[in-house]
């Protein structure tokens, strides 16, 4: 059985980094309409006005919010947090100006191999 000091820790590793990202995104809907961050309605979009990318800002900052307070710092974590930053500037670079696909997959093969050579995983 779980003990309930167990349950309210669970609890809160997910509801502290939901609350902040909830709270984070207006912020970052701002800085993406100022650096040009948008997505610009075409064919197949289903939005009909420009809508602010850079949702994977506050996702990753909820999430090192939440291995800052709850998290055990190993070389594993730290290689996670290494690529998972990698992913993010890739992404937050993509979204500003749009990356070729071979880009987007070398930034993507370097965090990987980030996690599994220096992760050791």
């Amino acid at each position: 059985m779980l003990s309930n000091e167990l349950i309210t820790k669970m609890i809160l590793m997910v509801l502290i980094p939901f609350i902040f990202v909830v709270v984070i995104t207006p912020y970052i809907m701002k800085i993406a309409e100022q650096v040009g961050a948008v997505d610009i309605p075409r064919g197949r979009h289903i939005h009909n006005k420009p809508t602010p990318k850079l949702g994977g800002l506050g996702i990753f900052l909820g999430y090192l919010l939440g291995y800052m307070i709850f998290g055990t710092p190993s070389s594993q974590m730290n290689s996670i947090l290494i690529g998972s930053f990698i992913i993010l500037l890739t992404g937050i670079i993509d979204d500003i100006i749009e990356l070729k696909p071979s880009i987007k997959f070398a930034g993507q093969l370097m965090a990987a191999l980030v996690i599994a050579i220096y992760g050791g995983i």
